[in-house]
């Protein structure tokens, strides 16, 4: 993993900034708008390939793009979470009355 951070270490901060950027602009989603079935699903899909990564069950060039795919989505995902918590930080700073002197 480490070799794989090392070569893809521009493709890593580029997913982390985009995911900040995405996660900053489309905030947090309203209770009514939950994406609780796609969270899910992508939840589910996202441990079943780290599974079959971990388990060395894809070799060669399969094994490499299932991997680095995974480093760059979970790249993005903690981008995207840490944009989201931007967004609310703002969003409270700027519904709090201002303090006085």
């Amino acid at each position: 993993m480490t070799l794989l951070i090392g070569h893809y270490w521009p493709a890593l901060a580029i997913a982390l900034l985009l995911g900040v950027l995405i996660g900053r602009f489309a905030g947090r989603p309203r209770p009514a708008e939950r994406p609780g079935l796609w969270l899910a699903l992508v939840a589910g899909l996202g441990a079943a390939a780290a599974g079959v990564a971990a388990s060395g069950w894809l070799q060669g060039r399969a094994g490499l793009h299932l991997e680095s795919g995974l480093l760059l989505l979970g790249a993005y995902a903690l981008g995207c979470a840490l944009g989201s918590g931007l967004s609310r930080l703002s969003a409270q700073r700027a519904s709090s009355p201002p303090a006085r002197a």
